[in-house]
């Protein structure tokens, strides 16, 4: 990128008000000798609104300016931005020279003779989980299952998901209908709020092994957060022991709109095999995937 004379400035348009900082290194010269009268300068910028602003200035009186490399990186924690650089020539003449989307914490880069690129925020890639290291037994009351928990403070938006996989048996007791609960809260216990019902068929009084699968999706967050999770139930028998009927289950549940942001937030699962009913989980695992980066 060359600004040719005093009228030339580099831009940066933004189409929100997510966090931008830019900064540009550069050498000045005479244009009439080509000597380098400035060697490695940097101007540096933060923007935080959806407007066009300026982020290399022009040259002095018969300069040039020629940049080598420069970067527009994303410091917003939920705001994506379109970002689109120009070069002004003059009240008249305005180039794009290169527009990108940057999702939060990804930064379009510069480099002279490579190019425009951007370099994707590895939050997409950020992970946590949680398993048990024992046995957790629900009996016949609602239990929040240890290992099924995260805290997920500052980590959520939108199109983080989680998956939770169990394994477990029960007893010959129990023909209720059993409940697996998508819990969010700051207790991490029974008493946080459902936000995902899983009601599966009834049971009947015979001994059987099975699998649970839940997955919740992120659709929104802050005050007017919502999650969509399904769950899915197979067992060993045919039409006893887990559930009446042989085949899988699948379940279905979109909650009401909630507050995701309070410190201390937990997400979890709770299950009640319902009465007389004696589940044994013997794994217990939870991943979280596409959370925040913390920086």
């Amino acid at each position: 990128m060359y600004l040719p004379n005093t009228t030339s400035i580099l831009q940066c348009a933004r189409s929100s008000a997510a966090s931008i900082d830019s900064t540009v290194f550069f050498i000045e010269y005479v244009k009439a000798t080509g000597v380098a009268v400035d060697m490695g300068n940097k101007e540096s910028h933060a923007f935080a609104s959806a407007a066009t602003g300026t982020c290399l200035a022009a040259p002095g009186a018969s300069n040039c300016r020629s940049v080598k490399k420069a970067w527009w990186r994303n410091k917003h924690a939920t705001l994506s931005c379109d970002v689109e650089i120009l070069l002004n020539d003059s009240a008249d003449i305005t180039t794009s020279l290169h527009k990108a989307t940057l999702a939060p914490g990804d930064t379009l880069e510069y480099i002279e003779n490579v190019g425009f690129f951007v370099v994707t925020n590895l939050s997409s890639l950020v992970i946590d989980a949680n398993a048990n290291t024992a046995d957790v037994v629900a009996n016949a009351a609602d239990t929040y299952l240890t290992g099924s928990s995260l805290n997920v403070t500052g980590l959520l938006q939108a199109g983080a998901f989680f998956r939770w996989r169990f394994s477990f048996n029960k007893t010959a007791a129990g023909i209720a209908t059993p409940i697996f609960n998508l819990r969010f809260g700051t207790a991490g216990t029974t008493g946080d709020t459902s936000r995902g019902t899983h009601t599966f068929l009834a049971q009947t009084a015979a001994t059987d092994t099975g699998v649970c699968e839940i997955e919740a999706v992120v659709r929104a967050v802050g005050a007017s957060g919502q999650i969509q999770s399904f769950a899915t139930l197979e067992h060993i028998n045919t039409t006893t022991g887990l559930a009446n009927a042989a085949q899988i289950q699948i379940k279905l549940a979109l909650s009401a709109t909630f507050d995701t942001t309070p410190s201390g937030s937990i997400i979890g699962i709770s299950c009640n095999p319902g009465a007389s009913g004696v589940w044994t989980f013997q794994t217990c695992t939870v991943t979280g995937r596409n959370l925040v980066k913390q920086r």
